[in-house]
């Protein structure tokens, strides 16, 4: 699997980055009607936090797209603390259907399948990483 990460900087900068909370507030209210079972595992949780905390870890991994090494410690520290919450691996695929959902919401007409394979993959990185053991190698990022 190989990032697009010029598309991916593209398509966040120039459509996401503006329209974040509009995207964090879609993720979540898809994420929790699509999804009922995930949201009992944010009963304790400050939302308004929470909805923050994902808009920058969303940054975090598009400003580190190429630096594998970085994204590999964050991530993995991530996976951890998620499984602590008792994040199941069957939830990932739930995360990537509403965030693939909000991206298309908020990017509107600008939105087309290569942005949807792009941020695919990225999100498949990402989640692949969080869920593997803390000694795996994290996949080559680059253009495609």
């Amino acid at each position: 699997m190989v990032i697009n990460v010029e598309l991916i900087r593209e398509s966040y900068n120039n459509y996401i980055a503006d329209k974040g909370d509009e995207l964090i507030e879609y993720f979540y209210d898809d994420l929790f009607s699509r999804y009922a079972e995930v949201k009992p595992l944010f009963d304790e949780t400050d939302m308004p936090l929470q909805k923050k905390k994902l808009l920058a870890s969303l940054k975090f991994l598009v400003d580190n797209l190429e630096d594998t090494a970085v994204l590999a410690d964050a991530l993995t520290s991530l996976g951890q603390r998620h499984a602590t919450y008792n994040v199941k691996p069957e939830y990932y695929p739930m995360v990537a259907d509403s965030l693939l959902s909000g991206l298309s919401k908020v990017m509107g007409d600008k939105w087309s399948s290569e942005m949807r394979e792009a941020w695919t993959e990225l999100y498949m990185m990402a989640a692949g990483i969080m869920q593997s053991p803390a000694d795996s190698k994290p996949p080559a990022v680059g253009q495609s």
